[in-house]
C-alpha cells in the first residue's frame, strides 16, 4: 500500500499500516473522527464497475478487460480466457471493482468532503457506510452513469456541478 493510503483523509494525520483495516470497505478517516460524520447529509456515489477477470485457481490475480486477447466459454470449464501467451487457457470468472464516494461537504476535511474509496463487495461498503452515518439515518445512494475514470477528467467546477445537483435535491427540505 502507497504511503498516500496511509493518511487519514480527514485530518491529515499518518496512522501506518493501520490505516488498511480502518478503510477496509468503508472510507479512508481514522477511528478516532467517525463520529463527526454521525447524523450528517450525505450522498453515496457509486460509479460504474470495471470489469475484470480474476483467475479461478488464483483469485488474487487479476487480468484487465482490455488486456486479455479472448474470452470463451467452455462446456466442461466454465469461463475462459487466453492473456496472450497463446499457449493455454486460464479458468476464470468476471469480478467487479466498483469505485465509490461519499459526499459529506459538512464534514470537509482534507478532500473537501469528497471521501473516495474502491471495493468488490457493494454490500459491505453500503453496510459499513450505513453504520458510520448512523443507523437511524437513511443512506442516500446514487449510481452514477459516468466511470471513475470519466469522472476524474471532468474539470472542478464540473465535479463540484456533478456532486451539488442529487445532494440539493435530497437535502431541500
Amino acid at each position: 500500500m502507497a504511503a498516500i493510503e496511509k493518511v487519514c483523509e480527514r485530518s491529515g494525520d499518518y496512522p501506518g499500516h493501520l490505516m488498511y483495516r480502518y478503510k477496509r470497505a468503508s472510507i479512508q478517516v481514522c477511528p478516532q473522527y467517525r463520529k463527526e460524520f454521525k447524523g450528517q447529509k450525505h450522498i453515496l456515489f457509486i460509479f460504474q464497475p470495471e470489469v475484470q477477470y480474476a483467475e479461478k485457481r488464483y483469485p488474487h490475480i487479476l487480468h484487465d478487460k482490455h488486456r486479455v486477447e479472448e474470452v470463451r466459454y467452455f462446456h466442461d470449464d466454465g469461463l475462459c480466457i487466453d492473456p496472450g501467451y497463446g499457449k493455454y487457457w486460464i479458468k476464470a470468472r468476471v469480478s467487479k471493482e466498483y469505485y465509490y464516494l461519499l459526499y459529506v461537504p459538512d464534514v470537509p476535511g482534507q478532500v473537501d468532503g469528497e471521501y473516495v474509496n474502491w471495493s468488490r463487495t457493494l454490500g459491505t461498503v453500503k453496510r459499513k457506510i450505513q453504520r458510520l452515518i448512523g443507523g437511524k439515518y437513511h443512506l442516500n445512494v446514487v449510481r452514477s452513469d459516468m466511470t471513475w475514470d470519466e469522472y476524474c477528467k471532468l474539470s472542478n467546477e464540473e465535479r463540484k456541478a456533478y456532486l451539488d445537483r442529487p445532494y440539493q435535491f435530497l437535502h431541500s427540505t
